[in-house]
């Protein structure tokens, strides 16, 4: 997989003893933009809110980088984790999934999303994937990814790698 790097101002140092165990899975576009799909629009929209990710999957499935794995992006602000930690951007891998409002996520985004976890657990003690908005607080804050992001499909992407099959879902209810 290429990934294009495209470093951000908007990181900082994670606190010293992190252990990077969780993804949280973001969605946005830029509706001001022309071009609102476009992976630049979409970093311009991020510098403008002075926030950023660590990944931005573009609906194609091109992959930029924008902030070094082992810094802290400021990607999930005031968050909790099932768990009770705080402050989940000091614990975390923030991934940006370019959407549109009212369509689903491309199948080449959520095979993104799972050979960037196959390679980031080979340096990363990587154990859980959440949405924002189960860690956004106050609960509501958040919206995203959604109600168009298949949640079942990604667990069943995750669960058929040997590389992946251990992380777990611990906000989401599967039958």
């Amino acid at each position: 997989m290429d990934i294009r790097d495209v470093v951000t101002e908007f990181f900082d140092d994670r606190a010293e003893g992190s252990i990077i165990d969780t993804v949280v899975i973001h969605a946005m576009n830029a509706p001001e933009a022309t071009n609102p799909d476009s992976p630049e629009a979409c970093i311009n929209c991020l510098a403008q809110h002075k926030v950023s990710a660590h990944f931005l999957i573009a609906r194609d499935g091109e992959v930029s980088r924008l902030v070094p794995e082992l810094k802290r992006a400021w990607h999930a602000g005031a968050s909790r984790m099932h768990d009770g930690r705080e402050e989940v951007n000091h614990f975390s891998i923030g991934i940006e999934l370019i959407a549109r409002e009212k369509a689903k996520f491309t199948p080449v985004q959520y095979e993104r999303v799972v050979e960037l976890l196959a390679d980031m657990v080979k340096r990363l003690p990587l154990t859980f994937i959440v949405g924002h908005e189960d860690v956004a607080i106050p609960a509501g804050r958040k919206k995203d990814p959604g109600m168009h992001f298949d949640w079942e499909k990604l667990r069943d992407l995750i669960d058929a790698d040997p590389m992946t099959a251990h992380i777990t879902f611990p906000f989401q209810k599967f039958d």
